[in-house]
């Protein structure tokens, strides 16, 4: 949506293992935000060793080049439960990896602003979730997933259209992010 009445967002978050982002919208008048893409990404065995600030920096730059296609040309907001990145934008000396983020966010135009991990919800289950999948048999989990969830409102949905796109949600990312 291209109205002025809506905010589009960037969520990330970073665990351990894996990182996610997600691009949603509110619309003025309306309650719930509108999810319009999910990505999410296994850490290789160097990037797990990562401190936690970087990891998320990682996850926020990840959302930013995946997102690219929703995110370019306008206005938004990039949240994140990591506090520390919240004045990654005023900071005046960078180190070497800061640096490469800011050639990245220089293509666009956000703010950042804190989103408590208790309300970082989707980005938080999608750092977990797929990284696990990557790893194991996924036609398995997604089965094991479905019954587990199978009274949720909104999840089962999720993985039910996952599956019926053909999505090959088990193929590792091909471009590589450090």
């Amino acid at each position: 949506d291209e109205s002025e009445d809506t905010i589009t967002y960037l969520t990330s978050d970073a665990m351990q293992g894996g990182i996610s982002a997600y691009v949603s919208q509110l619309r003025a008048g309306e309650d719930r935000e509108r999810i319009i893409a999910i990505y999410s990404k296994a850490l290789n065995a160097a990037q797990r060793n990562y401190p936690a600030t970087k990891r998320e920096g990682l996850a926020l730059v990840f959302g930013l080049i995946k997102a690219k296609c929703y995110l370019w040309g306008r206005q938004f907001v990039a949240r994140t439960d990591h506090k520390s990145l919240v004045y990654l934008l005023t900071v005046n000396e960078l180190n070497d990896v800061m640096r490469d983020w800011m050639f990245v966010f220089l293509d666009y135009s956000f703010s950042i602003s804190y989103l408590p991990g208790t309300d970082n919800v989707i980005a938080d289950f999608f750092s977990r979730w797929l990284p696990e999948f990557l790893r194991e048999d996924i036609d398995g989990h997604l089965r094991q997933l479905q019954d587990e969830v199978a009274g949720r409102v909104g999840l089962g949905e999720v993985v039910a259209s996952v599956r019926a796109q053909g999505v090959a949600v088990g193929e590792p990312a091909r471009g590589r992010i450090s």
